[in-house]
Order: C-alpha cells, then sequence, then structure tokens
C-alpha cells in the first residue's frame, strides 16, 4: 500500500461481492496509533461462531461492553465455568467478540464487546 487507506474500499466492495458474504464477515481495520491491521474473515471456513450459545452473547451485548457479571445476568446465568465454556470461550475464539483489555484477561476491569 502507497499509504494508509490505499485500497481498503476495494477490499470492502469486493469482500461484499462473495457468493458466501454475510454483513459479519465485512473486513475489520484496526489502528490504535502504534500499528494498523486488517481482519479478513475465511468465509470458507466453518466456525463455532453459528452455536446458538454465541448468537445469545452477540444478541445481549449489541452494542455496548459488558463486564462478565453483566454479560451472565443478561443472558440469566449463574454458574461462572459454564458461562465461560459454552457461552464467552467460542464466542472470544470464533472473533466476533473481543476484550476491551486483552493484554490482561483476568482484570477485574475487563469487559467485552461485539468486534469492531
Amino acid at each position: 500500500m502507497e499509504r494508509k487507506g490505499s485500497g481498503l474500499k476495494l477490499i470492502r466492495e469486493r469482500t461484499a461481492l462473495a457468493p458466501n458474504y454475510e454483513e459479519r464477515f465485512m473486513p475489520r481495520f484496526v489502528d490504535d496509533g502504534r500499528f494498523f491491521k486488517v481482519v479478513l474473515w475465511n468465509m470458507n471456513f466453518d466456525t463455532p461462531q453459528d452455536t446458538p450459545q454465541v448468537e445469545i452473547v452477540l444478541e445481549a451485548l449489541g452494542e455496548s461492553e459488558m463486564s462478565l457479571v453483566e454479560l451472565m445476568g443478561k443472558i440469566g446465568l449463574t454458574d461462572r465455568k459454564n458461562f465461560r465454556d459454552l457461552y464467552l470461550k467460542p464466542s472470544l475464539s470464533s472473533g466476533l467478540i473481543e476484550m476491551t483489555i486483552p493484554d490482561k484477561p483476568t482484570s477485574r476491569n475487563q469487559r467485552y464487546r461485539a468486534a469492531r
């Protein structure tokens, strides 16, 4: 790329034309001031993102950020281990949600949000 941002519009347009495209596969662009990265989804790879638990987490989060306890409460679960194993870990590994403090996954200030 000759400059930051060059070609990104074309990447988005071509992705949207793919035969198995869904909105969740739109490329993500991340710039935190230190680095710039583009996340391109493999639309031909079946991942756990289709599980009902992941869909429940995404629906509960919406556009907001929530702590683990807030998210469990919104979904109506009380068993922390069950929630982590069946809901949180698959949602994180699918890339559909992310931690707000990825460097400190066990921080008491950790929150979760839909991936941007």
